[in-house]
């Protein structure tokens, strides 16, 4: 059975240290789900909702072009509240990358 992977949460910002060593023992984990890519084909699984957004971004191809750019420099995440490790990590299959939110007084360190 896969193993779930709960957020870490601290007063304090995670050192880089702490950081490197979530992500390397996140490299390997996998998915904390078992019905992974069920939604692609077959709608949402049994216990899951399958919830679809869509927000008119612009048009054309230098708005697609742009909205490319924000989603492989992470910036669905804004800074400062939030932060990618690492920052230049690819978007593709299997990238693991750890996600530090600050809000209330509290750090979540989660991947």
């Amino acid at each position: 059975m896969p193993r779930i992977n709960q957020p870490e949460r601290s007063l304090s910002r995670p050192s880089e240290k702490r950081v490197a060593r979530f992500l390397d023992q996140h490299e390997s984990t996998p998915l904390s789900y078992a019905a992974v890519g069920a939604s692609n084909e077959q709608g949402a699984p049994v216990g899951y909702n399958l919830d679809h957004n869509r927000v008119l971004l612009g048009k054309g191809e230098h708005d697609f072009a742009v909205a490319c750019a924000a989603l492989r420099a992470w910036r669905m995440f804004p800074p400062p509240w939030t932060n990618i490790t690492p920052a230049s990590a690819p978007l593709r299959k299997g990238q693991v990358v750890a996600m530090q939110a600050h809000a209330m007084g509290l750090w979540w360190l989660s991947g």
